[in-house]
């Protein structure tokens, strides 16, 4: 099917195909077009509402896509392709709300002045009711097209049960596609998922099988989004694009690609396209951002810090590798403002290209917090730089008896993680818990201060209150690494304070759901807060992790929501990423031997 648009000054189509077959759209923008003449096309992608929007607006379009609407217009191309996450999307009950997020988004394309051909994305088609929407509103997931001399393929990384790889029924397709296109001096390959990144049980699929297609015929370049942000790479001749910065949600780093663009590819007499990205009025370069530049800086700024301990100090260590093709130097500066000191405080690690290394700290045991900051340079220019905090772990113990609280206190600002402008102090959020090993198994118990209790019928643990709990009972070899897996538990505890909604607990998922069977928990109002009891039998932790000894890492954090999201969180010991990070978890000790 196909659905017509109206339009301000031309008709916009939106090309919707017919199976999986090449087709030509009923008209085309330009009828005298003359074949070989020069012509420029827009990409762009992610053009969705943020993840703010929703869901007091999810419908509303993104005033940055607006914006690059009307930048697109300026330019007037031939024609634009958005390469998805076209809707915020993701409404599995709100049936309705699907459908008026396209009739905003149908709306919003008429402000184009030429054709739009769309790419699905994951925002778009998650489950088999978006799948069959989009495709009475809009068509098959893939397709091509040809303009002038040069050939056109949209393919899809969100086909039902192959979403985020290339099944081998488009994959049939595409080689077919790119067989009937030999002819044509340009083939551009468009799809959502920049799927070239995935690794399947130690195997890249399109490596192996997409790559060597698009090489055999010679596809000039492949454009991709669903990543906030703009990051281009070659491979064997191909020129490999991320283009997410068409309105959704972005990231503060402009160094690495953060920010919202487009880009105008430009079709002349040249030996090859010409790309650039226009970022508002300014038309960058391709190589505005170097490849390799953003997995160097975000190894870095995205650091799995490394933590070791003896009597009086602890170790940092910050693992650092150059993907770049040139040298670079990497800063990293320690500073406390808990006046302790600290050796050294500033480092400079000199990397030549495909280098690793690691700057080493040591810090008194008694610091808590530092700010790090880093910056990556080539030569004299600062290619990007941003500051974090570093949560040490903290030490503490815990008894086999149960007059013994061993308290883990939780109420100082250094120990505030997310919100830090939220917290009105202790009475808004705080808390104090202890942990009792018993004959059969551990009892976790978590006193919480909180002013406001909130309880959401909500999927998102961390936006209602309630306590998250953290594990790592690996061997001593291996527990406090930067990695998740076996030993490492992430228990989610959310308390009610309303009949007509139950108490409950969840695995997080980003450990794969690492459960404990035979774990109980209860929870109940208690004066100024509440108090959450989690047992844990030995039993339980021998299923499907280690059974702890009497040293193992630990933490707890706070969720605090007043409102409608989270607001705070405060952490026993580590930070924001615990989630993912297990290093920073607190040291405990069992005093009791």
């Amino acid at each position: 099917q196909m659905k017509h648009l109206k339009t301000l000054t031309a008709i916009i189509v939106l090309i919707i195909l017919s199976g999986c077959n090449t087709f030509q759209p009923r008209r085309m923008p330009l009828s005298n077009l003359i074949e070989n003449s020069p012509f420029e096309f827009v990409v762009i992608g992610d053009s969705r509402p943020g993840e703010r929007a929703y869901p007091e607006n999810p419908a509303s379009a993104s005033i940055q896509y607006l914006n690059n609407i009307n930048w697109i217009n300026q330019i007037n191309p031939v024609f634009s392709i958005n390469i998805g996450d076209l809707i915020l999307g993701y409404n599995t009950v709100a049936i309705g709300l699907a459908e008026k997020q396209w009739d905003i988004f149908d709306k919003t394309v008429e402000l184009y002045r030429a054709p739009l051909f769309m790419v699905v994305g994951n925002h778009d088609v998650w489950d088999e009711f978006s799948d069959k929407l989009y495709q009475k509103r809009y068509g098959p997931h893939y397709y091509s097209w040809n303009y002038g001399d040069c050939s056109f393929i949209a393919l899809s990384s969100e086909v039902l049960g192959e979403a985020d790889k290339i099944g081998p029924g488009q994959r049939k397709w595409l080689e077919k596609t790119l067989i009937k296109t030999q002819k044509s001096k340009f083939r551009f390959v468009f799809l959502h998922r920049p799927v070239w990144w995935n690794n399947e049980n130690g195997t890249n699929l399109w490596m192996e099988q997409i790559h060597p297609l698009l090489k055999k015929y010679k596809v000039d370049t492949v454009f991709a989004g669903h990543c906030h942000h703009y990051e281009p790479k070659e491979i064997d001749g191909i020129r490999y694009i991320i283009t997410g910065g068409g309105g959704a949600e972005i990231g503060n780093n402009e160094g690495i690609g953060d920010f919202f663009h487009f880009l105008k590819v430009t079709v002349d007499e040249n030996p090859r396209p010409e790309i650039n990205v226009i970022r508002e009025n300014r038309v960058l370069p391709l190589d505005v951002v170097k490849p390799g530049l953003r997995n160097t800086v975000k190894g870095i700024f995205d650091h799995k810090t490394i933590f070791t301990d003896s009597s009086d100090k602890t170790q940092i260590l910050l693992p650092v590798n150059n993907y770049m093709k040139e040298k670079i130097n990497v800063n990293f500066k320690l500073i406390s403002y808990e006046n302790k000191l600290f050796q050294p405080t500033n480092i400079i690690v000199n990397l030549a290209p495909g280098e690793a290394n690691t700057a080493k700290f040591s810090v008194a045991e008694n610091i808590k917090n530092l700010e790090l900051k880093i910056s990556v340079n080539q030569q004299k220019n600062v290619l990007a730089e941003n500051n974090f905090m570093i949560f040490l772990p903290r030490k503490g113990t815990y008894s086999d008896k149960k007059n013994q609280r061993n308290e883990l206190i939780a109420k100082e600002a250094n120990q505030i993680v997310f919100g830090n402008q939220n917290w009105l102090g202790t009475n808004d959020c705080s808390a104090v818990a202890w942990v009792t090993k018993t004959e059969t198994g551990f009892v976790v118990t978590v006193k919480v201060t909180d002013d406001i209790l909130v309880t959401k019928d909500s999927k998102d643990f961390w936006n209602t209150d309630g306590v998250e709990l953290y594990f790592d009972v690996r061997p001593e070899k291996t527990r406090g690494k930067p990695y998740l897996g076996k030993g490492v538990m992430q228990i989610a505890v959310v308390p009610s304070f309303d009949k007509n909604i139950s108490p409950r607990i969840e695995f997080h998922p980003a450990n794969n759901h690492i459960e404990i069977p035979g774990l109980s928990f209860k929870t109940k109002l208690i004066t100024g807060g509440y108090q959450i009891d989690v047992f844990m039998p030995l039993k339980g932790f021998a299923v499907n992790n280690f059974i702890p000894d009497d040293k193992f890492h630990f933490s707890y954090g706070i969720n605090d929501t007043d409102k409608n999201v989270r607001e705070t969180q405060m952490m026993w010991s580590g930070g924001e990423k615990n989630y993912c990070n297990p290093t920073a978890y607190g040291r405990l000790e069992n005093i009791s031997n």
